[in-house]
């Protein structure tokens, strides 16, 4: 029997113990593939061309998505150590039968690589699925007219597929090499072994508040140049983040230890010790948590604002929805005003206002004929409004 064979019949013998890898894997393909085919559908990518706050809002998705997988490799990261630790007492066994250092990477890999292909095609299959029903929210959110059309993007199921193919096996062969298979009674005694106390850098405590502080500080005193600060802010808060929940978050409470008013006072000796051990863990899953609501956040907001602006710039740009000239005061050669109040109304709109402008030619008799053909720009005609409400 092959390690393959072997391989197979674990994964179809021991579902409850893949199912929640299996799926978490599958949510964050889904994640990524969705909001990667909403950005390379057509209609979204014209929002290039809206002036600057069209180019911010663009820059802003793609650097949410940028964000989406990097909480991706944490979060696969987490998740792969995660399951491997559990399985200690399996490898150990594997050892005991005489499987090498080597062949235990090439089954455990294997195992990855047949989950790795059922999590990304699933994922892809709801990610099609639900895109529509995301287009729909962001439509709704824009208040369009018509809806975004759903097309799925066969550049954005390759980038999804190749990008967590690599990312899934990249990361359990690094993770396999932490697997503690140079000491049998180690792996067989798995959760039992007690755990180092955690430690920790006074230095990184201080340069995570910090980091987060100077991430905030620059995103309020940016203004307009926050489309050249975006990424320094991005790059700067993830790490202060990171290192509040891996240095400052077991450096307070390790001072809380040490604080013996606080320490002895009721249940907190346990709670205490047991806490720090926690934080330490589940540090990365915390850090990961917070950045994805981080990036869900910021791409609301991005939209938000985008649509508000647009909808400002429509009613200072074009103020009236109707529109037309006439040649003459009052000679309604085109059309009368009876006439478009009759055919407004019989539609069903109602009118709420009128703005009559009119303009009266003038022309500078200083300026003669050959001169005002040198220029570009009409300077000898003019004209004078006179808006009337």
């Amino acid at each position: 029997m092959t390690l393959r064979n072997i391989a197979l019949k674990n994964i179809k013998g021991n579902l409850e113990k893949f199912v929640m890898y299996y799926f978490s894997n599958a949510l964050v393909v889904m994640v990524f593939f969705i909001f990667a085919n909403f950005l390379m559908n057509p209609q979204v990518r014209n929002i290039k061309v809206m002036g600057q706050m069209g180019a911010i809002t663009t820059e802003a998705m793609y650097l949410c998505e940028i964000v989406i997988l990097v909480f991706t490799l944490v979060f696969t990261n987490y998740s792969i150590s995660s399951f491997l630790k559990s399985r200690e007492k399996e490898f150990g066994l594997l050892t005991m039968f005489g499987l090498t250092r080597r062949q235990i990477r090439s089954y455990i890999m294997f195992e990855n690589l047949a989950v790795a292909i059922l999590s990304i095609g699933t994922g892809l299959v709801f990610g099609i699925i639900f895109s529509k029903l995301f287009f729909m929210a962001v439509s709704a959110i824009l208040i369009l007219d018509t809806e975004l059309p759903l097309m799925v993007s066969f550049k954005a199921i390759i980038l999804t597929a190749i990008c967590f193919l690599i990312l899934f096996q990249g990361i359990c062969f690094i993770s396999s090499y932490k697997v503690k298979n140079n000491n049998i009674i180690e792996l067989l005694k798995g959760s039992k072994i007690a755990k180092p106390v955690p430690k920790f850098s006074v230095k990184k405590a201080i340069a995570g508040i910090v980091l987060i502080a100077l991430g905030y500080i620059m995103a309020l005193i940016s203004g307009q140049a926050i489309i050249f600060t975006m990424l320094p802010i991005l790059v700067v808060t993830v790490a202060g983040t990171y290192m509040f929940y891996s240095q400052f978050s077991v450096y307070f409470t390790n001072k809380l230890q040490r604080n013996k008013k606080v320490f002895y006072k009721g249940i907190n000796m346990i709670t205490l010790s047991q806490i720090i051990y926690k934080l330490k863990d589940n540090s990365r899953i915390l850090f990961a948590v917070s950045i994805l609501s981080a990036v869900t956040l910021t791409a609301s907001a991005s939209v938000y604002s985008f649509q508000k602006v647009v909808q400002k710039n429509i009613v200072v740009n074009f103020p009236q929805d109707i529109s037309f000239i006439e040649d003459g005061i009052e000679s309604h050669k085109i059309i009368s005003t009876e006439s478009i109040d009759s055919i407004l109304k019989s539609y069903g709109n109602e009118i709420q206002g009128k703005t009559k402008a009119i303009l009266l030619k003038g022309t500078n008799e200083g300026i003669d004929k050959a001169e005002k053909q040198k220029g570009l720009n009409n300077t000898k005609d003019f004209y004078i409004i006179y808006v009337a409400r």
